[in-house]
């Protein structure tokens, strides 16, 4: 009879719950599939703010200036580059795990900052705002979100190798375009040559 009742107190009042993190779990596991960093950086957003109920979320990556720059989502009063040196930032890679930012001397808004490692660097961070609901987010769910951004933040490291390395190809075949062109025209004999001839 116990064990009864608690599988239906648990589907009755935990089943939501449970949904809710099964369904990112599925986000995260389709995560490395997608073709494009910047569709990923999207659909992260998306699934963020699915996860809150509705709330705000924004995904942040490292640009080569060495700030942070805004990639995709919304979130009340996010700015659309941070600084490498923001207080949450630097407790990101500190304590290498989500950072709840209330009460903390940040710039970021919201609620909770899920950092996203590359061999223990910050290569970008998802910010997250606060339920819809007015809840908390419960320890489990920290832990889950912070998990899901290390996820999707290695997927995008690995996609934006790849697009490093296209890019690399690209280069380097215009250059050898341009090197055989070169060549040829040092070959080519010159008109007046051909008149002396």
């Amino acid at each position: 009879m116990r064990h009864w009742v608690e599988r239906s107190v648990e589907r009755v009042f935990f089943a939501p719950w449970h949904r809710n993190e099964a369904a990112l779990r599925r986000f995260v596991s389709a995560a490395g599939h997608f073709e494009r960093s910047e569709e990923l950086c999207r659909a992260f957003a998306e699934e963020l703010r699915r996860f809150a109920g509705g709330g705000g979320a924004a995904v942040y990556r490292r640009d080569r200036s060495g700030s942070f720059a805004h990639q995709h989502g919304t979130l009340a009063g996010a700015q659309p580059h941070y600084p490498a040196d923001d207080l949450a930032l630097a407790l990101m890679r500190a304590e290498r795990e989500a950072i709840r930012l209330g009460g903390l001397q940040s710039s970021l808004p919201g609620a909770l900052a899920l950092p996203m490692l590359d061999h223990g660097a910050l290569s970008g961070f998802a910010v997250l705002d606060r339920k819809v609901d007015g809840s908390d987010y419960r320890p489990d769910e920290v832990e889950l979100l912070g998990w899901a951004a290390q996820q999707v933040g290695l997927d995008l490291q690995t996609m934006h190798v790849g697009e490093l390395e296209a890019e690399l190809a690209g280069l380097a075949a215009q250059l050898a375009v341009r090197d055989a062109q070169a060549a040829a025209s040092r070959t080519r004999p010159r008109p007046g040559r051909e008149a002396a001839a």
